[in-house]
């Protein structure tokens, strides 16, 4: 599958970045990484994250307290990441944001 970011979760990721690298620039790039390496295992295995709401599906980031939320096309063979939250934000209501 291919992965697709969304300008959102683009942004989503850096902004997570460059709040921690105020503190601590090395943690902040180890952050990150491991939330892109998280993202990257979606390659291989789509369905690993748990069905959040419809069609979006969510996988936590195990070392960090993030979540990615994503949308697979399976006939298109993509993966979408829609979104990246700390796991203590008010997880998003995509149902309500389509209507």
């Amino acid at each position: 599958m291919k992965i697709v970011f969304a300008p959102l979760a683009r942004d989503n990721i850096r902004d997570i970045q460059t709040y921690i690298a105020v503190d601590n620039i090395a943690a902040a790039a180890r952050v990150a990484s491991e939330i892109r390496r998280t993202i990257e295992t979606l390659e291989t295995y789509p369905l690993v994250g748990q069905v959040y709401q419809g069609d979006i599906r969510r996988l936590i980031v195990t070392r960090y307290p993030y979540v990615v939320f994503y949308e697979v096309d399976q006939v298109a063979e993509l993966v979408n990441i829609i979104t990246v939250r700390h796991a203590h934000q008010l997880p998003p209501d995509f149902e309500t944001a389509a209507k």
